[in-house]
Order: structure tokens, then C-alpha cells, then sequence
């Protein structure tokens, strides 16, 4: 029976951690790797009637409750990890020069350069660039690349166009209201490119 309860709680964890990943919503796969941990401290344990069952029960909440307090510290550092992982994956990203178009040799620091040259449309890219013009495999990673401005803040490009027409009328200025070019800097050249187009 102790299998049983233990498969149940590996279950759920499972179960957890999809929910979490599929909504991107960290608690959840934190809940689901507490369970784990619990079911594995439980997993050995021996139940041989109803009332050892109930008591197996509360033990396990309890035990639960143990890991979360024990473990705060930890917990909050993978919630707050996970919250924040399309910041890390922007800079993990943004730190090597990666070819994005295999075809054409066309690596994301020239389809940068070549938004700062005021390429904003994939069409505009592949002129500028030749990126996307052999296979196409590569343009839904173009699109991306061309809807973000800033990779640390995820700031996207909309939302930088908007705060330029809206006043905005330097890097200074866009970085307050939006947070792009407060970081490493690296986007602000791009920015600058904005404001002077508005687009």
C-alpha cells in the first residue's frame, strides 16, 4: 500500500510541474519538486491498516509543511529563478554572437546592426542582411530578434515606439519609462534609432 500512496504523491508532483511549466507559473513546479522530495522521505514507509493509512496521511502534510518551511530560502531562490527566466535566457542569449541564418552566414549582432540602421520589418532584414532569402527557416527567429529592443528589462519594441510617440525623446527618457538601455547598455544605439525614426 506504501507503493501505492507513494506513486500518488509522484503523481501529483508530475502533475504540478507540468501545470507549472505549461502557465509558466513557477509556484506550481516549486509544489511539484516538494512533493517529490516528500514522497521520497515517505516512500519506505510501512502502512498495513485504514487508520495507519489516515495517519500516514496527516504525517505526509506534515511533512510537507516541514520541507516548505525548511526549505523557504531555497524555494523562494528556484520561484524567483523561474519567474525571471526569460530574463536569463535574453542574456545567455545576448552574450554569445549565434548564426541565426545558416543559409546566408547572418549572425543576431548584424540583424541587430541592421535594426540600428533602421531595418524594423523582416523584409527590410533580408534586404539588408540576406538573412531569411534561401530556405526561410530562420524567420520566426528574425521576428523575435525584431520585436525586442532591450534583452535585460524584455523590454519589447512596441512598447519603446509607444513611449517615444508619447514624448519620450531621449535614451534617458525611454530607459524611465521602460526600462530599456538601464542595464548592460548594449540596446541604446537601437533606441537612439527609434527615437530618430519613430518607428
Amino acid at each position: 500500500m506504501n507503493n501505492n500512496v507513494s506513486k500518488i504523491w509522484f503523481f501529483a508532483a508530475v502533475c504540478f510541474i507540468i501545470i507549472g511549466i505549461a502557465s509558466k507559473h513557477a509556484t506550481y513546479i516549486v509544489l511539484g519538486c516538494a512533493y517529490i522530495c516528500l514522497g521520497c522521505s515517505k516512500r519506505n514507509e510501512k502502512i498495513n491498516s485504514k487508520d495507519d493509512a489516515n495517519n500516514y496521511k496527516y504525517r505526509m502534510y506534515y511533512r510537507l509543511e516541514n520541507i516548505l518551511k525548511r526549505n523557504k530560502i531555497y524555494l523562494i531562490m528556484i520561484k524567483n529563478l523561474l519567474d525571471n527566466y526569460k530574463e536569463i535566457y535574453w542574456r545567455i542569449k545576448m552574450a554569445g554572437n549565434k548564426i541565426v541564418c545558416h543559409c546566408k552566414n547572418v549572425s543576431y549582432i548584424d540583424i541587430r546592426k541592421a535594426m540600428i540602421a533602421g531595418a524594423r520589418t523582416v523584409e527590410e532584414i533580408k534586404e539588408m542582411t540576406g538573412a531569411g532569402t534561401a530556405c526561410g527557416g530562420c524567420v520566426k527567429e528574425i521576428e523575435k530578434i525584431l520585436a525586442s529592443v532591450c534583452g535585460c528589462k524584455g523590454t519589447s519594441l512596441e512598447s519603446v515606439v509607444e513611449a517615444v510617440k508619447n514624448g519620450a525623446d531621449t535614451v534617458e527618457k525611454v530607459g524611465e519609462v521602460t526600462g530599456a538601455g538601464t542595464q548592460c547598455g548594449r540596446c541604446k544605439a537601437l533606441v537612439q534609432n527609434i527615437i530618430e525614426l519613430k518607428r
